[in-house]
């Protein structure tokens, strides 16, 4: 995806007020009908992320929150929770790519239940791997998927410490 144009912190501002604590941007100028001052900015993407359109350029959130409060743009902004809904500053810090993907749930078509597990093909066990650095690293095969889940678990906080997710 190709980064926008970098609005400033200024401008953004001129346009928004910010709540840190709750992540809720509102408009300060009317932009339409719909918008009015004080009315809350931004639309949910399909993606899960809110997304912000000023001077025809879409923005998320979460960067413009960044931008807001420290008044630096961040290509990578990591949401704590998961949550790409919760753009409250105590949620937000910024990442790595690398970081930000080990931060990721469990995929929906996961057939284990477990990050980072599937089924060993022609066998009855359970392979754990992990992507480091675009790198996948195999970690072993598991009699139970909880034990290659476990071994994971392990790896992913060596690799990725507090950025580490298990589920």
């Amino acid at each position: 995806m190709q980064t926008p144009p970098r609005i400033s912190q200024a401008r953004l501002k001129d346009m928004l007020s910010y709540n840190p604590d709750t992540g809720i941007f509102r408009w300060n100028i009317r932009r339409s009908r719909m918008a009015k001052p004080g009315s809350i900015a931004g639309t949910r993407k399909n993606d899960g992320y809110v997304s912000i359109m000023i001077d025809r350029t879409n923005y998320l959130a979460h960067q413009l929150a960044w931008l807001y409060v420290h008044g630096v743009w961040v290509d990578e902004i990591d949401h704590r929770d998961g949550d790409g809904m919760n753009n409250a500053m105590s949620n937000l810090r910024p990442a790595t790519s690398s970081q930000n993907k080990s931060n990721q749930r469990v995929r929906r078509d996961n057939t284990t239940g477990f990050k980072g597990v599937s089924v060993k093909a022609g066998s009855a066990g359970f392979q754990a791997k992990i992507t480091h650095k675009k790198k996948q690293i195999h970690i072993g095969y598991f009699p139970t998927a909880e034990a290659a889940h476990e071994a994971y678990v392990a790896k992913a906080k060596e690799l990725f410490g507090e950025f580490a997710r298990s589920a």
